[in-house]
């Protein structure tokens, strides 16, 4: 890879020709960012659709009412894979 370290970002020569570079920077605890939602759909893998709907054992935790939420947005219905 033949690539630069600027100011937190990870530069890239893009493979896509209608780019001219490709910038990568840590999350730093925020969510993902998932580009063309709309266009190519959203692939996400089935054990977060578990984990979402999953409940606690406990009755008090489950009452509660806490579960699993995943911190990137889904502006898309997710077509969930394996």
């Amino acid at each position: 890879m033949n690539g630069l370290l600027r100011g937190g970002k990870f530069i890239l020569p893009a493979l896509d020709p209608q780019r001219d570079l490709v910038k990568f920077r840590p999350n730093m605890g925020s969510p993902r960012y998932i580009p063309r939602q709309g266009k190519s759909g959203l692939k996400v893998h089935r054990s977060v659709k578990m984990r979402m709907e999953a409940e606690y054992e406990d009755e008090v935790r489950r009452q509660k009412g806490k579960r699993y939420i995943p911190k990137p947005i889904f502006k898309a219905e997710p077509t969930w894979i394996d």
